[in-house]
């Protein structure tokens, strides 16, 4: 299933100008797509925005689709030799730098992540590697077509019923879309049980970290 072909299921359902299916549908359906992936818990994809600091710099800028972070850890190539940090922990108001000028939390805050110490030397060519559920389109789009295109749907044809003032489908659907609400709070529930087991390892000794599954 596609975003095209998903908008011509809708224009169907909807009753409305052929003219609407390449323009105002697929925008309409992304729309709803990120407003899913924002309010509700469905597995996202799992990507990694990497830093190059300057000595004394503390916030970064956090990348387009940040929903949760899941992992932040520094990276060192030092001598040819890759090694990790452990895992920044995190601090919410004040918090001490620390001695060695190498942070060990940080916190985030509006759009941006802040370590609780500036970089200073000998760290200049250390990296900051952020893991993090992304919401973006382009890396959800299409494993969410695949999996949830019946709840895209149902949600899409609901909302998008009101925007063309079709009282009768807005109706109809209304009923099915509540009932897919409760569909997916008991799936998301236990997505969320079961991906407490579930970790996985790159090649070469990557940091692990959580997996969604598709």
């Amino acid at each position: 299933m596609t975003i095209a072909s998903l908008a011509a299921i809708v224009r169907e359902i909807l009753s409305i100008d052929e003219s609407y299916e390449a323009t105002s549908l697929p925008a309409g359906l992304r729309r709803n797509l990120k407003k899913l992936l924002r309010d509700y818990h469905f597995p996202k994809s799992v990507r990694k925005e990497v830093y190059f600091p300057i000595l004394g710099q503390q916030d970064f800028l956090l990348p387009d689709g940040f929903k949760k972070d899941l992992s932040v850890r520094w990276f060192s190539n030092y001598g040819g030799e890759n090694a990790w940090s452990d895992p920044l922990g995190k601090f919410e108001s004040f918090e001490l730098p620390d001695a060695t000028g190498l942070a060990s939390k940080f916190r985030l805050e509006g759009l941006n992540l802040i370590t609780n110490t500036p970089l200073s030397s000998p760290y200049d060519n250390t990296q900051l590697w952020l893991f993090y559920e992304s919401m973006d389109l382009a890396s959800n789009e299409d494993w969410f077509l695949a999996d949830f295109e019946d709840i895209l749907l149902t949600y899409s044809v609901y909302r998008l019923s009101m925007d063309y003032r079709k009282p009768e489908v807005t109706a109809i659907y209304a009923n099915l879309w509540a009932e897919e609400r409760q569909a997916i709070a008991i799936y998301l529930n236990e997505l969320e049980f079961d991906n407490q087991f579930i970790q996985w390892r790159e090649p070469n000794n990557h940091p692990v970290r959580e997996r969604y599954p598709r």
